[in-house]
């Protein structure tokens, strides 16, 4: 078990340093914090397989997570780099891995790491972001 947890954030680190990222969306999050306007955190998404025997889309996900005005507390910037397993005809995801790093882009020094063990599917519409993340994925790959 242990093995395979190094080995998904070794493969991570080693997808994020040498992934091309496509910007996709930005979105704002704890906007309500006394003194801040929250955090900005862009999207973008990197490669991604598509299986033509299944509804499944693997994809790679960057998060970057901007400060966008500290208040009384140190301004941050982190990244997520996130895989995420789609099924479009289904509406629901699962998030099988992500690594958090200290830096933006998937830099930096790897804060926190998971593994999912299980398929854990959830509704698309438990999340804001990958909501939109599921429109953009699943709507070019229909056009294709």
């Amino acid at each position: 078990m242990r093995k395979k947890l190094v080995l998904s954030s070794l493969f991570l680190l080693c997808f994020s340093a040498s992934a091309e990222w496509k910007f996709l969306f930005t979105t704002q999050i704890e906007p309500w914090r006394p003194g801040s306007k929250g955090m900005k955190v862009d999207h973008y998404i990197g490669e991604y397989s598509i299986n033509a025997e299944s509804p499944y889309i693997e994809i790679e996900v960057l998060q970057n997570f901007t400060t966008m005005e500290s208040g009384t507390g140190p301004k941050r910037n982190w990244s997520v780099v996130k895989q995420e397993k789609l099924n479009c005809t289904q509406e629901n995801f699962s998030t099988l891995s992500f690594v958090v790093f200290s830096n933006l882009n998937g830099l930096g020094e790897v804060l926190e790491s998971f593994t999912q063990t299980q398929i854990k599917w959830k509704k698309i519409d438990s999340d804001e972001a990958i909501v939109e993340l599921h429109r953009i994925v699943c709507s070019n790959i229909a056009s294709r």
